[in-house]
């Protein structure tokens, strides 16, 4: 049975995290980005499905910032990623005789993913920064393609979560907006795919086979390019020291 995406939980959880942002940061930095994702599983089926899958993310971000010196931050960010791995064959001769071309499968996973955690900045020149960045991660499959292992979709899991650790660099190109470039690996605690032991008709040679038990768990390396905004927001206050 198809499961619907748990919408209100999202959008309750981005908007506590506004108001905390907009409640307590003098400042807020926020906007777009995405990149390239190299995605991989550990199928236990002699490797050949541990490959990498090259995918592709984007995400919308919201972060604090502190006016004076930004040297740690908190965020939150909503995006789209792939997840999953490649099946390689290199072909060969089948169960019946015919001669089997060498062919890749795309194992992909279409996930949701929304993140909390913080970021640790320290100065580079004036206006640049690098910083590294931990974070927990909550994920929903909005559809899935196993190609090969299609006939074990009652094993995929919807809900995952894991942690993003990475690291990066951001420098102003103007006054208000600027460029972040990030590197993150992103592994998953919880399993995005469970098979008990049992018997598969392979599709692509047609012979009958043991397949054992899989505990499937993603882990993704992404790399990211965005752009920044800086939301400035000063108090009354601030203008009668003056």
């Amino acid at each position: 049975m198809q499961q619907i995406f748990p919408q209100r939980v999202v959008f309750t959880t981005l908007l506590v995290v506004v108001c905390i942002f907009s409640g307590y940061a003098q400042s807020y930095g926020f906007g777009l980005k995405g990149g390239l994702t190299g995605a991989t599983q550990a199928w236990e089926s002699r490797s050949r499905a541990n490959s990498l899958m090259l995918g592709w993310h984007v995400a919308a971000f919201i972060e604090s910032q502190d006016n004076t010196e930004d040297k740690f931050s908190i965020f939150s960010q909503l995006g789209y990623h792939t997840r999953g791995s490649a099946a390689r064959f290199s072909g060969g001769v089948g169960f019946d005789g015919q001669i089997l071309d060498a062919r890749t499968f795309r194992l992909q996973f279409n996930n949701i993913s929304l993140a909390l955690g913080g970021k640790r900045k320290y100065p580079a020149f004036t206006g640049h920064q690098w910083f590294y960045s931990l974070a927990v991660r909550g994920e929903y499959t909005l559809d899935y393609n196993l190609e090969i292992y299609s006939g074990f979709a009652e094993g995929v899991r919807r809900f995952n979560f894991g942690i993003s650790v990475g690291t990066g660099y951001q420098f102003n190109i103007a006054e208000k907006v600027g460029i972040v470039l990030e590197l993150q690996v992103q592994p998953d605690f919880s399993r995005q795919v469970f098979i008990p032991p049992s018997r598969w008709n392979n599709p692509y040679n047609g012979q009958l086979q043991q397949l054992p038990e899989q505990n499937i768990r993603n882990l993704s390396v992404e790399l990211t390019v965005g752009f920044r905004l800086l939301r400035e927001i000063v108090y009354e206050e601030d203008y009668n020291e003056y």
